[in-house]
């Protein structure tokens, strides 16, 4: 039986996630494998680092293995970030233009693997991250429309009396 190994890789967009402060940023490739079988994968940029690491520590002695370009401290915004697709691109394609026995090695199969994150949680939804709403937080008072001095002077009469209650 043979195994699927990986057959094609492309980088083709950069996608923003998470919320304030934990804003980062992953790169959208589509990656096709020898049975045929396509689809999408989501990776930071210190993935890739991560994966250069572990080419270099398990097989970096069998053949060149490509570099990435260094990454800048002060590499947040979008625009920086976006620059890479193409080195990205550039670096997907070295790897796949290594000897076939790293080609198709589990550290090159894993890390082109869908993974968990790649996959949409069931409770993802933006009203399940966010805090639940706070109910009758303010309460107020009947206001007569017909006049809006009397709706100030309401509210107040009923912040007096609460700070005057303590």
């Amino acid at each position: 039986m043979a195994y699927k190994h990986l057959s094609s890789v492309e980088c083709i967009s950069i996608e923003k996630r998470g919320f304030i402060p934990n804003r980062y940023y992953v790169y959208v490739l589509i990656v096709e494998w020898s049975d045929g079988d396509k689809h999408p994968i989501y990776r930071k940029y210190s993935s890739f680092y991560d994966f250069e690491k572990m080419l270099h520590d398990r097989i970096g002695h069998k053949s060149s293995i490509p570099e990435l370009p260094a990454m800048n401290i002060l590499q947040k915004a979008f625009k920086i970030e976006k620059n890479h697709i193409s080195e990205i691109n550039e670096f997907c394609m070295s790897i796949l233009r290594l000897s076939e026995d790293i080609v198709r090695s589990v550290v090159v199969s894993s890390f082109f693997e869908a993974w968990a994150t790649d996959f949409p949680m069931e409770d993802s939804s933006v009203e399940n991250r966010l805090p639940a709403k706070k109910k009758d937080a303010k309460k107020k008072l009947p206001v007569d429309s017909s006049n809006k001095n009397s709706s100030i002077l309401q509210t107040m009469t009923f912040k007096y009396k609460c700070t005057s209650a303590l």
